[in-house]
């Protein structure tokens, strides 16, 4: 059951790609797997305030929301990005939903990463 990286397509391929994503998602949930799966910036996200696009919710992030951290070291040197975490609802799945937000800080682009983890077992 792989996770692979969503792209956005013609509309077709999209939805037939989200309902495949969410199909994933919900047989996670079942077996109470957590997973992290990269996102597109248009991608829909779901909070308590509503429904906004991940580039949307971003942008608005204040000051105190960014963690800067290492990516590890690579041939270049150290690789730092800035790190925000946006707490997010995802229907009827059980669990504990996220946006994780990664901005480059030499050019300020943006990764979006849907990140899920299970209820505590009992």
């Amino acid at each position: 059951m792989g996770g692979g990286r969503w792209r956005p397509g013609p509309l077709g391929h999209q939805r037939r790609g989200l309902r495949q994503r969410t199909a994933q998602r919900a047989a996670r949930a079942d077996r109470r797997l957590g997973y992290v799966l990269a996102v597109a910036k248009n991608h829909m996200i779901h909070t308590r305030a509503g429904e906004k696009k991940a580039i949307d919710l971003a942008v608005t992030l204040p000051h105190m929301a960014w963690n800067r951290l290492s990516a590890g070291k690579s041939a270049k040197g150290g690789r730092l990005y800035d790190w925000a975490v946006v707490e997010t609802t995802d229907g009827d799945l059980p669990g504990h939903h996220h946006l994780l937000v990664r901005r480059n800080i030499s050019n300020g682009e943006y990764a979006f990463y849907r990140a899920t983890a299970p209820p505590r077992s009992r």
